[in-house]
């Protein structure tokens, strides 16, 4: 997995975040021998591939587990690639040991921690970490109303992100344990402002 996402990282391997994040997912369902032999089928069909251009804007997502894909979906239709996010980024990983113990105590003990479970200096730094590794360009901090713990953080994050790296950043908020006060049209209006404003921003360095 870890050698999927450095692929798709390099541009020699190009799905939608949906894409990625559902080959992810299925881990948590197929029997272990049954996914490693897909993933290693489907890595050794990408080795051969040549890495293109990056033709969309590297964003971070950070906050909230984001629970409906098609959050995804509208940040890739505004001309974002999500290539990284705060809660599940394991990717950060690289265990060198033929002791299968021992490398689930690692992974356990070096993986991104849950960002409401941590200080918020912790997960200032987990952010920043993440955009100096994959080259973001902007962040899209997504904060579920039901979790106010990621809520009152991401202001502090925001500043943090312009203050340090320069990096710009959108607070949209969601609630998907409540539909009923949950505007998609307003979370995609929000979303396609800041890919346009990020567009025009790396257009003007060029």
């Amino acid at each position: 997995m870890l050698h999927l996402h450095d692929l798709r990282l390099w541009n020699m391997f190009a799905p939608s975040a949906r894409d990625f994040y559902t080959i992810i997912e299925a881990g948590f369902s197929l029997p272990p021998e049954e996914y490693l032999k897909l993933l290693t089928n489907l890595t050794g069909a990408l080795d051969g591939n040549k890495a293109t251009a990056a033709k969309d804007i590297p964003v971070l997502v950070s906050g909230s587990i984001v629970e409906q894909m098609w959050i995804f979906d509208l940040l890739e239709a505004a001309g974002g690639q999500v290539v990284a996010e705060t809660y599940s980024a394991a990717w950060s990983i690289r265990l060198d040991t033929s002791n299968p113990l021992e490398a689930l105590a690692m992974e356990s003990l070096q993986s991104y921690p849950m960002v409401s479970c941590v200080s918020m200096t912790r997960r200032k730094e987990m952010v920043l970490k993440a955009c100096r590794d994959y080259h973001i360009d902007g962040v899209i901090l997504h904060s579920n109303k039901s979790c106010l713990p990621i809520t009152l953080g991401q202001m502090d994050i925001k500043r943090a992100l312009q203050q340090e790296l320069g990096v710009p950043s959108v607070v949209i908020e969601a609630d998907h344990m409540d539909p009923a006060n949950f505007s998609l049209s307003q979370f995609e209006d929000r979303a396609g402002s800041f890919m346009e404003m990020l567009l025009e921003r790396k257009g003007g360095r060029t």
